[in-house]
């Protein structure tokens, strides 16, 4: 009896935790940024291309 009662309240604590985490995961903050294209140069020459995001 006294194993299911530390089962039961592992498990209740574990649950709480995970439901508290996502429901603080959930009140971010919305920014603005903008999907381009970026080129890499270095010492003038273009190395590549890559995606990236432009914030502010």
């Amino acid at each position: 009896m006294n194993d299911k009662l530390k089962g039961l309240l592992v498990g209740l604590t574990i649950g709480s935790l995970l439901t508290g985490e996502t429901a603080f995961a959930a009140n971010g903050v919305n920014i603005n940024v903008v999907a381009k294209k970026l080129s890499i140069f270095v010492d003038g020459t273009k190395k590549t291309t890559t995606d990236g995001f432009i914030y502010k």
